[in-house]
């Protein structure tokens, strides 16, 4: 499972209402699930406003879905 769908359950949201919250289209969220890019890839601008919606630490964030 990618760390996009893992984060969605976890946090018992949807990529909709994260992309709605941070700001950030819901073609990142997507784009990153086809290409299943690692969360530790992903834009600093991206990971931090994430993590600012979900209200955790970016290293946390980055802890929990990195998958290497």
């Amino acid at each position: 499972m990618h760390w996009v769908d893992k984060m969605c359950i976890d946090f018992n949201t949807s990529i909709n209402e994260i992309a709605r919250g941070t700001g950030l289209s819901t073609g990142i969220f997507s784009g990153a699930k086809r290409r299943n890019t690692p969360i530790r890839k992903m834009g600093y601008d991206t990971i931090d406003r994430i993590a600012a919606f979900l209200k955790v630490y970016k290293e946390t964030l980055i802890t929990m879905y990195d998958e290497e």
